[in-house]
């Protein structure tokens, strides 16, 4: 069985694995960069005056030198391992190199950047057959059954439709609305297309930018810092080649880790269906976003209504599950129970924490991750995934996390002091699941009512000025929270 601190340490040479990537693609990237200063260089040393080169200059024919040059350039990158989609591109730029000097610079320019696009995408695909592999390695020799690439693919493809299902009603939601769609995670089937359709976008800049620094540059020093990458690569304004490139660096990369997480989440996925392992915990990266921690606290999932990831997280996201244990499990489960197994403990109920000590404990931190994170957003992705108003969603959160009531405190009373004080609401599990269900897009129809309860309280409270206890009956005439998610609990054999 694969526990969490495997999970963990898994995780980590993930990260180290993203960032040797990223390291290849830098390497890459810098040797298509000397590339183009090398041969820029020596077109400026040939055809620059003290004033530089001129535009009509750069407009006039080729000569046989030039066509020399492109030779030479030909020759140097004849022996790389050209895709077919690269084999057509270098033809087309190959036309434009005879039509004048600027255009063929340009060509020059346009395939060093075609050979590094080439590279990232051989890159792309020996990294997610390297992560498949890697993947399925860890839980055959872990898990009792193996698991075979054919059901990796059967579980990879079913994710697949499942995202683009929830996707599609997130955004008929956000139209119906006015709203923005969501981000669209991409399939595997689509990541090659979209990288080739980003390459041609900065080849035709490349072959525009080559022609505006040989006419702006009147020393070779000048003609290096409009090659040379000098902002952050997630930069939104690139402003030289270098930038340029780098920005697609930072495209590339946030693309493949996310459908590498999507890849292992496949293999985890298959392998525990396989292996009738009927509940996952979310075992987060270092580091982890205020978006992922609600979700390890929200635990355990049953395995066909866990969250997708990184399709229900965010790009870029390194979370893994793991298995668990849930309430069909063990309904005596006990913490010594739960150590000695070596699992993650699964969600907690009347039977398996019967004084509230565990539920209070994930309640308390799943409370505190949704105070840190970003309110518009967090009421936006609510808002989108319920079709609810985000005037009623900003109020109830406003409700539960922010406003303070006179309000019943037993540990007050008990020690000598007033029954009632000045205070938050106190975390509580249930509506912290409910909570986490919304913002990710898997919300049952008790979540919905608990928003509708919880605005309809604040308003009773904070306009009309009700106690608590009065307004909490009140709203509860029309959206009954409690009773609801009791309902809904018996009738899917939930405690």
């Amino acid at each position: 069985m694969i526990t969490a601190k495997q999970t963990r340490q898994r995780i980590t040479q993930l990260v180290k694995q993203d960032s040797q990537t990223a390291q290849q693609l830098d390497k890459d990237t810098k040797q298509a960069l000397d590339f183009i200063k090398q041969h820029l260089t020596v077109f400026y040393a040939h055809y620059a005056s003290e004033n530089g080169i001129s535009v009509s200059m750069a407009q006039q024919k080729v000569s046989k030198w030039d066509l020399e040059q492109w030779q030479a350039v030909v020759d140097e990158l004849k022996d790389e391992d050209w895709l077919p989609e690269a084999k057509t591109r270098a033809n087309v730029i190959g036309t434009f190199a005879g039509m004048s000097l600027g255009m063929m610079v340009g060509a020059i320019g346009a395939m060093a950047i075609l050979r590094l696009q080439n590279r990232k995408q051989q890159l792309v695909q020996a990294k997610r057959d390297e992560e498949q592999r890697s993947s399925l390695d860890l839980v055959n020799k872990n898990m009792a059954k193996p698991t075979t690439k054919k059901a990796v693919q059967k579980a990879y493809d079913a994710e697949i439709a499942k995202a683009q299902e929830n996707w599609e009603q997130k955004a008929k939601a956000a139209q119906k609305a006015g709203k923005q769609p969501p981000e669209r995670i991409l399939p595997g089937a689509e990541l090659s297309d979209r990288l080739w359709s980003d390459s041609d976008k900065l080849l035709a800049d490349v072959q525009t930018s080559m022609f505006d620094t040989m006419t702006r540059s009147h020393t070779v020093s000048d003609l290096s810092k409009l090659v040379d990458a000098h902002r952050k690569a997630s930069s939104r304004e690139p402003a030289t080649i270098g930038d340029k490139a780098q920005a697609n660096n930072y495209v590339t990369e946030r693309l493949l880790r996310t459908e590498l997480a999507r890849m292992t989440d496949s293999v985890n996925t298959a392998s525990y269906i396989s292996n009738g392992i009927g509940w996952v915990n979310i075992v987060t990266e270092p580091g982890v976003c205020s978006l992922c921690a609600p979700l390890a606290s929200g635990g355990p999932y049953k395995i066909d209504s866990a969250p997708l990831l990184p399709d229900d997280t965010h790009p870029n996201c390194r979370c893994v599950k793991v298995p668990a244990m849930g309430p069909a499990d063990s309904p005596d489960l006990t913490d010594d129970t739960i150590k000695a197994s070596g699992a993650v403990t699964g969600r907690y109920n009347d039977t398996n924490d019967p004084h509230l000590d565990k539920r209070d404990e994930i309640a308390t931190t799943m409370y505190d991750e949704f105070k840190k994170a970003r309110r518009s957003n967090l009421v936006s992705k609510i808002s989108l995934n319920t079709s609810v108003d985000t005037e009623t969603v900003a109020s109830a959160l406003t409700h539960v996390f922010d406003s303070k009531y006179s309000l019943y405190s037993p540990t007050a009373y008990i020690s000598g002091g007033p029954s009632h004080v000045i205070k938050h609401f106190d975390p509580d599990y249930d509506m912290a699941l409910s909570i986490q269900r919304l913002r990710i897009g898997k919300a049952i129809s008790p979540d919905i009512i608990m928003l509708k309860h919880e605005a309809l309280e604040a308003k009773l409270m904070d306009e009309k000025g009700m106690k608590y206890d009065d307004a909490h009956a009140e709203a509860n005439k029309s959206f009954n929270y409690v009773a609801a998610l009791i309902k809904w609990k018996e009738a899917h054999h939930e405690q």
